[in-house]
């Protein structure tokens, strides 16, 4: 969905393992040996600098992910920007909650059975307890929920929603295909859950649709973060959904689509290449080029009066110089830039939308807010002038008040804009609908 660890708040070092709750604690910086098999001794030795001390007590496949240097760049690429580590919360012998001057981040750890470690994570605090729960349905809604599982390639299985109209026989179907980060099937961002909103109201327009949660999510634990791809983080799985949709018997087989939201948008065309028996695709809030050349402006956006500091300028060029590195031949593909290996990074650039929709047979519609940080006007304009060359038509719709998310902007800067409680924008879930009721 939302790009998150590409704008660094979420720079993760390696995938982790789950969680479960204890004090906050003030950082205390007194030089005493330090147990790392303690998660706030570990966000104190990040604190203090200790990062050859760290790295030692990484597991071998760890130290192999992640060097000394790359976890003390790292770690200046997340204070730089939210400034120093001023508490810990411990939650968990897996989970704390680091409290930074600007924001606050999770910590997540991981032991082997011999204490070294085999997980760390650094990504936003979006913890669920502070999410009120999902509404549940009742007997008077006009749609049903069930639960659904399917396979996805080199994968365990894939869980999630189908959400399905009452009263209307072989529905159309459409997938929901996150942006970038480990989503839920809600796609839930801070208190919203843009997800849940488009799923239910699609289906109170009698279009069934299915959302899943990531494999980032669901089987962490088991993902080499040295050997992920796009492909692997949102392709595949959102294919393979597709291909679950189109022999599912609550649903129209022949006329399923897919909706990517954010990154999830970009690898709508690739995914339509795959299966030309998908009827049409969504993009929703996506960059028209390469995702990697929206950097430096969300970077911009986040910063906001501190761009023009010596940190703020320092965190720009480190942006510029991740974007030389990503984009150099020689790198190596195992270095952590921006919190992600080079290759990860690689198979994103790999990806340009518009040029890649110039490939494709279905019809695709392109929606937009007019006040989203992330995805820029540019980039709507890189839409808008690709329809003109493609012999598939474009649908276009802006809507100038919606943010990122699709959702009434408050006008608040950067991602302050999506921490108050709100829903997808009731136009926009219509329109989409009637679009898809239009391809017959």
């Amino acid at each position: 969905m939302i790009n998150l660890h590409t704008l660094v708040l979420a720079s993760a070092f390696v995938l982790a393992t789950p969680f479960a709750a204890q004090p906050v604690m003030a950082m205390n910086t007194t030089d005493t040996a330090l147990d790392y098999t303690k998660i706030d001794d570990v966000a104190k030795a990040l604190s203090t600098g200790k990062f050859t001390e760290l790295h030692s007590h990484f597991n071998s496949k760890m130290a192999g992910a992640v060097s000394a240097d790359q976890l003390k760049t790292l770690w200046e690429q997340i204070t730089g920007q939210v400034g120093p580590l001023q508490k810990t919360e411990v939650k968990s012998a897996e989970l704390a909650i680091l409290h930074f001057e600007k924001a606050n981040l999770r910590l997540l750890l991981g032991n082997d059975a011999s204490g070294k470690i085999s997980g760390l994570l650094i990504q936003p605090d979006e913890d669920p307890a502070k999410v009120d729960p999902v509404p549940a349905l009742t007997a008077a809604d006009p749609i049903t929920e069930q639960p659904i599982e399917f396979n996805a390639p080199n994968a365990p299985k894939i869980f999630g929603t189908l959400t399905l109209p009452k009263n209307v026989k072989n529905p159309p179907a459409v997938v929901l295909i996150h942006g970038s980060g480990a989503h839920d099937r809600y796609e839930t961002v801070f208190t919203n859950r843009p997800f849940l909103d488009i799923s239910r109201g699609l289906a109170k327009q009698g279009i069934a649709v299915l959302s899943y949660d990531k494999r980032t999510l669901t089987h962490a634990k088991t993902i080499d973060i040295t050997k992920l791809t796009l492909d692997q983080e949102t392709t595949d799985d959102g294919a393979a959904a597709a291909k679950f949709l189109q022999t599912n018997k609550n649903v129209n087989g022949k006329r399923v689509f897919v909706l990517g939201h954010s990154q999830g948008g970009m690898v709508i065309p690739l995914i339509l290449q795959r299966d030309a028996q998908i009827r049409g695709g969504i993009i929703f809030a996506s960059p028209a080029g390469h995702l990697i050349d929206v950097l430096p402006h969300q970077n911009r956006t986040v910063l906001g009066d501190a761009v023009n500091t010596d940190a703020g300028k320092a965190h720009l060029k480190m942006i510029d110089d991740s974007i030389r590195t990503i984009r150099d031949p020689k790198a190596d593909p195992k270095a952590i830039v921006l919190g992600q290996p080079v290759s990860y990074w690689k198979s994103i650039d790999a990806v340009n939308p518009a040029l890649n929709a110039k490939q494709t047979k279905q019809p695709m519609l392109v929606v937009q807010g007019g006040k989203d940080f992330q995805v820029i006007k540019q980039d709507w304009e890189g839409w808008e002038k690709h329809a003109k060359t493609k012999a598939t038509p474009l649908t276009f719709k802006l809507y100038p008040e919606l943010n990122h998310l699709g959702m009434k902007s408050l006008g608040k800067p950067g991602m302050e804009d999506y921490k108050d409680p709100r829903h997808v924008d009731p136009q926009l879930i219509s329109d989409i609908a009637a679009w898809i009721k239009a391809q017959r």
